[in-house]
């Protein structure tokens, strides 16, 4: 997270320098809460909220 527009500036212009020389952006994130996005989560969570509509 940027604290200054000069600190966002500059991790700007450095993920554009990557994906101009890579064709990606490397992302170090938090494993476990991108995982509560996966498709087999998203689907558990889509069919509770279908069981709890229809009961």
């Amino acid at each position: 997270m940027a604290n200054s527009p000069e600190e966002f500036y500059h991790h700007l212009i450095t993920a554009y320098s990557q994906w101009e020389t890579n064709g990606t952006i490397s992302y170090f994130g938090i494993e476990k809460e991108i995982l509560k996005y996966s498709r087999e989560n998203q689907t558990e969570k889509f069919a509770r909220e279908i069981l709890h509509a229809i009961s």
